[in-house]
């Protein structure tokens, strides 16, 4: 992986952006900054969205040192740490949807900085390959075992008024 300016490498070998280029993000016009271009351009829903999505890039890619969206150099992203953001992201154990809004916040600030000329058009072509995470949640609740479905339904049995029978012939 390249050497990024601003960057630091964890101990795990992670890229991470470095809380002391908040100042320089800070400095730029809005109108140069691809996160606030980003989130300028979309509905006041997606707003509350994205805005949640990049507060969880901008901590794991800073180590919990920046929460701001804004003030983070999302031009310096490259494709090695949007795959490093994903691992990380996984490794956290966070729902499939939850890591892929997050890969859809990068992907989309990377092409407004592409558009603003911050970032090059091979780097947003190689960030935009990062594929999304594949997985589905389990519904809520829990398996019932056999027993706890004989108890119930005894129970109903037992019950003796018309409420008692209907509730066993509904969980039958």
């Amino acid at each position: 992986m390249r050497e990024v300016p601003g960057m630091a490498e964890d101990d795990h070998g992670a890229f991470l952006v470095s809380p002391s280029l908040d100042d320089a993000a800070a400095l730029e016009p809005a109108s140069k900054n691809p996160y606030l271009v980003y989130v300028g351009g979309l509905d006041e829903a997606s707003v509350a969205t994205m805005r949640s999505a990049a507060k969880l890039v901008v901590r794991v890619l800073t180590q919990d040192q920046l929460d701001r969206p804004e003030d983070f150099p999302w031009h310096e992203i490259d494709y090695g740490i949007a795959r490093r953001l994903r691992q990380l992201l996984r490794k956290r154990g966070l729902a499939p949807a939850t890591i892929n809004k997050a890969l859809v916040c990068v992907r989309s600030v990377a092409k407004e900085a592409w558009l603003l000329g911050r970032l090059c058009h091979e780097e947003y072509q190689r960030i935009v390959q990062v594929k999304n995470v594949a997985g589905k949640r389990l519904p809520a609740g829990r398996m019932v075992a056999l027993w706890e479905i004989a108890t119930l339904l005894d129970g109903c049995k037992m019950d003796g008024n018309p409420a008692g029978l209907r509730d066993g012939a509904r969980r039958a």
